[in-house]
């Protein structure tokens, strides 16, 4: 069977592939938002890169360089030009996504304030996502019935990784210094930090919750996040403060409260700090922009 690495398209409009062009047998196309290659080479990569839009990532199952845990690699177009070597060399399932597709297809299982977790960097993989995998490699048919078993895995695969995604299970690659179970010792913090920051999270309640001390937990925060876990705290309490007054169903001084912060004037200036205006000159300018925007 002839198999031709063909140009990926991906953008915000309707996407048909010609039929006829039995290269097209090299893609798995899903919509105008999600595109799964079925082989990973640098013509491929190159190719998707020439044509996709700027809100594309590129996602790419690898194998770990040292015999380790499968990756997940998570790359925006100039991280993934630099990438190419790496994709072609390791890659097991090469995809593309767009984060505008993305958002409408999971923006009901967000809460509010929270952003889509697509953070460039390396993850690992659970230990089922990494059977599909070998299941890619090792096909036990022939033949055109082999192709399909394996573009049928990589769907599976693909999936099963965009779950771990969406979940907030990956783990990060993380240093030399931080260990696996360290590094998800942090991760559990960091959901921590997402779920309970109502609360009144501190240093050592978010140790002592994670299994970690307080000096692990304020390095390897620093280092696998790049921020504080104040910081993190912030953005976090913000964000979902900055979303509630776009709302408009409570008052800043409820919002404040039920954000964590100990009063409203604490919390006023937290988030002028952040965001260059009050929360009241916040939800007026939301407000004023919502007004403005015609209705379909």
């Amino acid at each position: 069977m002839n198999m031709m690495a063909v140009p990926l398209a991906i953008d915000r409009q309707t996407h048909r592939p010609d039929r006829s062009d039995p290269a097209n047998g090299m893609l798995d196309i899903f919509g105008p938002g999600l595109v799964i290659a079925n082989r990973c080479d640098a013509a491929t990569v190159h190719r998707l890169l020439d044509q996709a839009d700027d809100d594309v990532v590129i996602l790419a199952i690898l194998s770990h360089p040292r015999g380790g845990p499968l990756l997940l690699a998570i790359a925006d177009r100039e991280q993934a030009t630099e990438c190419v070597a790496e994709f072609a060399g390791r890659g097991i399932v090469l995809c593309a996504l767009s984060r505008f597709w993305l958002e409408d297809e999971c923006v009901e299982g967000l809460a509010a304030g929270e952003e889509l977790p697509l953070g460039s960097g390396h993850y690992f993989l659970d230990v089922d996502t990494a059977r599909l995998a070998l299941e890619v490699a090792r096909s036990p048919l022939k033949g055109r019935m082999g192709v399909l078993y394996q573009n049928t895995k990589r769907r599976e695969l693909i999936c099963s990784a965009m779950l771990q995604l969406l979940s907030g299970n990956l783990v990060p690659l993380g240093s030399d210094t931080l260990s696996v179970e360290d590094t998800r010792r942090l991760v559990e913090a960091r959901r921590l930090i997402g779920t309970k920051f109502s609360e009144k999270l501190t240093l050592g309640s978010i140790a002592k919750a994670c299994g970690l001390n307080r000096t692990k937990l304020a390095r390897g925060f620093r280092e696998l996040f790049d921020c504080s876990i104040a910081e993190a705290l912030a953005e976090r309490r913000l964000n979902w403060a900055s979303a509630e007054l776009a709302a408009g169903a409570m008052s800043v001084a409820q919002i404040a409260y039920s954000a964590g912060y100990l009063s409203h004037a604490s919390f006023s200036r937290a988030f002028a700090k952040h965001y260059g205006v009050s929360p009241k000159q916040w939800r007026h300018i939301e407000n004023s922009d919502s007004a403005r925007t015609p209705s379909c």
